[in-house]
C-alpha cells in the first residue's frame, strides 16, 4: 500500500491513503484552517466548542460526536453514545452513528480500524500516553471485546511534533529506550514517530498496515497549530474518524 498517498480532504484537513481505501470510513486529520482558535481552545467550555466544530467539519449532528478530556493518560474505553468522556485519551466503537474526535497541537492523533469487526479507535498520542502503552491498551480492548486480529488492524498517524523539533529534558530520558533518543550539541530529541511505530509493532500491527502522514506541526505553522511553536498559547486541530457516513 502506498503510504504516501496523502491528500488534502474537502474540509481542508488531511486524509490517510491507507484509510481512503475503505469507503465505509470517513476521516480527517485537521488543520489550522478548520480547528479551534487559540481563544476558543482556552475557553472553559472548549470541549463543547470542540464537539461543535468537529460536527461542522464532519458534516454531522453534534449528537454524533465523541470528544475526550485528554489528560495525557493511557486510559481507553469503549463508547456507545456521544458526549464528552472525562479522564480519557482513547475511545473505541462499533457504532456507525458516532464520530470519534481528537484535539491536537503537537501530540499525535492515531486512528485504528479493523475491517472484519468494523471497530474503530481514536487515540490521543502524547509522549506520556505513548510511553505508558496507550496503544497496547487499545489493541487489547479491541481483541478482548471485538475479537480483533492486530495483524489486520489498519492504522494512520497524523501530523505531530517530529524528531528534529521534539526536544526533551534529561528529566524524562528514563521514559524511553536509548534508540529513540538523539543527541545534538548536548540537546536531546525524541524520535517520536519511530517510538509510536515501535509501540504499534509491539502490539502486533504490521508495518504494511501503518500509514504515517509526514508533517511536523512545528515546522509547518501555516498549516498547523503547535503548542511549542506557538509558545504554548495556541489553537487545536480537530481530527475525526467515523463509519458509514458516506456511501
Amino acid at each position: 500500500m502506498n503510504k504516501n498517498s496523502q491528500k488534502f480532504f474537502r474540509d481542508n484537513g488531511l486524509s490517510s491513503g491507507i484509510l481512503n481505501q475503505y469507503p465505509e470510513i470517513f476521516h480527517s486529520f485537521g488543520s489550522r484552517v478548520n480547528g479551534l482558535s487559540p481563544q476558543k481552545s482556552q475557553h472553559p467550555d472548549h470541549l463543547y466548542k470542540c464537539a461543535q466544530q468537529a460536527a461542522n467539519n464532519a458534516g454531522v449532528d453534534i449528537n454524533q460526536i465523541v470528544c475526550m478530556e485528554q489528560i495525557h493518560s493511557n486510559n481507553v474505553q469503549i463508547v456507545k453514545s456521544p458526549g464528552i468522556y472525562e479522564q480519557t485519551d482513547g475511545v473505541i466503537t462499533q457504532k456507525t452513528d458516532l464520530v470519534l474526535c481528537i484535539q491536537t497541537a503537537d501530540c499525535a492523533p492515531i486512528f485504528l480500524f479493523d475491517p472484519d469487526s468494523r471497530a474503530i479507535a481514536a487515540l490521543h498520542g502524547g509522549w506520556r500516553g505513548i510511553s505508558r502503552d496507550i496503544i497496547a491498551n487499545a489493541v487489547k480492548i479491541m481483541k478482548n471485546n471485538f475479537n480483533v486480529n492486530p495483524k489486520k488492524l489498519i492504522t494512520a498517524i497524523g501530523p505531530s511534533l517530529r524528531n528534529s523539533c521534539f526536544e526533551i529534558g534529561e528529566d524524562v530520558l528514563h521514559h524511553f529506550d536509548k534508540k529513540f533518543i538523539s543527541n545534538k550539541e548536548n540537546q536531546y530529541y525524541l524520535k517520536f514517530v519511530e517510538l509510536i511505530k515501535s509501540k504499534l509493532n509491539d502490539s502486533g500491527i504490521t508495518n504494511h498496515n501503518i500509514d504515517i502522514l509526514n508533517y511536523c506541526t512545528q515546522c509547518n505553522p501555516e498549516q498547523f497549530f503547535s503548542y511549542r511553536g506557538d509558545d504554548q498559547i495556541t489553537g487545536r486541530m480537530l481530527n475525526f474518524i467515523g463509519m458509514g457516513l458516506v456511501e
